[in-house]
């Protein structure tokens, strides 16, 4: 019982010291870059550490903002160098380029006649009045179609809006989860390598103060 409960303890133990895994291999890095300065005390000692520090701080950082600039399938910096590279252009006498020209496109309506009868003064008021119900048919029936045309846009308008939210709830679950499942790793390990350079200038400028400081 014993042995087993010690078994799943030094399994939890290793995961906790595994989410620690970058912190400690900083500090031991940073232990080893600053063993000169501690075993020499002098200042070409404390030189050659502040260079390390730096050298190894801005690979670090570029090193893990490519691979959280790779974590987003963009292409590596050598491909996009040498495509563009590629892309010189080159001089050929026989050819001569201009701007294409882009054809407009021009879209079409479907068009609608109404045909208005007009009213003649020298006709009855029978026939006056039947010209005058002929135009208030037409325009009851131009009154429906743009009710009916109206009716679709409103149910046109409200799928429309009704997807685009649907659409726009989808990116907005897929842009959390790809943060959620970034790398933030790698995010930490540049952010060591920054302050691992801004050690090394600090040792590098301030490299006679510290060595008096161990004399």
């Amino acid at each position: 019982m014993r042995k087993c409960k010690l078994h799943a303890w030094l399994i939890r133990l290793q995961h906790w010291l595994a989410e620690a895994k970058l912190i400690c291999d900083a500090l031991f890095v940073s232990f080893c870059l600053l063993l000169p300065v501690f075993v020499f005390h002098n200042n070409p000692s404390i030189l050659c550490s502040g260079y390390l520090f730096q050298l190894f701080g801005i690979v670090v950082a570029i090193k893990s903002l490519l691979s959280v600039r790779g974590y987003f399938n963009q292409r590596p910096i050598h491909e996009i160098l040498w495509a563009w590279i590629k892309r010189f252009p080159k001089w050929n006498n026989h050819i001569c380029t201009e701007a294409p020209s882009l054809p407009l496109p021009i879209g079409l309506g479907k068009p609608s006649f109404y045909q208005w009868y007009e009213l003649d003064p020298k006709k009855t008021i029978e026939e006056r009045v039947e010209i005058l119900a002929k135009n208030l048919d037409l325009i009851r029936d131009l009154q429906k179609k743009q009710d009916s045309l109206v009716s679709r846009l409103e149910i046109n308008y409200e799928n429309n809006k009704q997807e685009t939210l649907n659409q726009f709830r989808q990116v907005k679950s897929d842009v959390y989860a790809d943060f959620q499942d970034l790398h933030t790793s790698d995010l930490f390990a540049s952010v060591i390598g920054l302050v691992w350079v801004a050690i090394g200038i600090t040792m590098s400028t301030f490299s006679h103060q510290i060595s008096k400081i161990f004399n």
